[in-house]
């Protein structure tokens, strides 16, 4: 059954910015490394939702939630879709600025400046919706990136892939992220195990999307359910707006 989207913040935006402008802690932010994204095949670019012609489908949740496999299935839903994966401007500046004082490129404000800048820059050059599937679980640094993408006409629409923990840390044991590298796959792991208990605690905390069940489901239904959500809420932007 499909659920109606929430918008993202229950926290008011005026709100969540000041907190980022104040030095909002960022114990919760999370970073998977070494994952990759897959492409998706698209055909025919969707209707325009608003402003620059295009929608951003935004696939939150903990490691091991399967965000890229549901992503994946979303965007064989939505034609014209675009795969946009916000690591790998992390992995960019990673080559060209000094890295954070906690090593998380979440935490540098030029990475999030630039998430938001290609996101439009690729809506303003080809058009079609963006599919992105990326931890974010800090609010204000999920607001710095959403907030001046929706300023510029497009809308962005957030999903939460809710699993239980038990079930994350089954996932993240059997996952070969680095197959050709046994001693770095079990960094990864170790790494993407330790934080499923601070995901887990601000995904629940915090109203970053709309939750959508991913635990004992096929993905196909939980990308039809994302696909139904958004397109509901753009009809109800569209007879606002008439």
């Amino acid at each position: 059954m499909a659920v109606a989207q929430r918008w993202w913040f229950s926290v008011p935006i005026p709100e969540v910015m000041n907190t980022a402008a104040h030095g909002a802690s960022t114990s919760a932010v999370c970073q998977s490394p070494g994952s990759s994204i897959a492409y998706w095949p698209g055909l025919n670019h969707v209707p325009a939702s608003a402003g620059l012609g295009g929608v951003i489908v935004w696939i939150n949740g903990a490691f091991g939630a399967g965000k890229t496999t549901v992503a994946t299935e979303v965007s064989l839903r939505l034609p014209g879709s675009m795969p946009y994966d916000p690591e790998m401007v992390g992995y960019f500046l990673g080559h060209v600025v000094p890295e954070s004082e906690t090593g998380d490129f979440q935490d540098l404000p030029i990475w999030r400046t630039m998430v938001s800048d290609l996101a439009i820059a690729l809506h303003r050059h080809y058009g079609g919706p963006l599919v992105v599937p990326m931890t974010v679980v800090e609010p204000a640094y999920l607001a710095e990136i959403a907030v001046p993408i929706r300023e510029a006409g497009v809308d962005v629409h957030l999903f939460t892939l809710d699993v239980p923990a038990t079930t994350l840390r089954e996932r993240i044991t059997a996952q070969v992220m680095s197959p050709d590298d046994p001693e770095d796959d079990e960094r990864i792991r170790r790494w993407r195990l330790d934080q499923v208990d601070r995901c887990v605690a601000a995904l629940s905390e915090h109203d970053l999307g709309t939750p959508v069940s991913n635990a004992g489901r096929p993905p196909e239904d939980v990308a039809a359910e994302i696909v139904a959500a958004m397109s509901l809420s753009i009809d109800r932007g569209a007879r606002a707006r008439a």
